[in-house]
């Protein structure tokens, strides 16, 4: 898709996010990557392990993270 000059590309991977993020975007020369985050607490990224973490160590392009605008007050 291309629009005011810009194009995206969806890609879908299978199997560990941790490997198959950056094989993916390396194979597509990807400029930047966006990736979703559930905005865990460091404890919780410690317990569960943090994607973002291992994906945006393996590449040399920007990472984009977006996460879900808690609604708690």
């Amino acid at each position: 898709m291309i629009k005011n000059g810009y194009s995206c590309e969806i890609e879908l991977g299978f199997g560990n996010p941790r490997k198959i993020i950056p094989k993916i975007v390396k194979a597509v020369n990807a400029d930047l990557l966006v990736m979703g985050a559930h905005g865990h607490k460091a404890l919780m990224d410690f317990i569960l392990g943090s994607s973002v973490d291992a994906v945006r160590h393996q590449l040399d392009i920007p990472v984009l993270v977006v996460t879900k605008k808690s609604t708690k007050k």
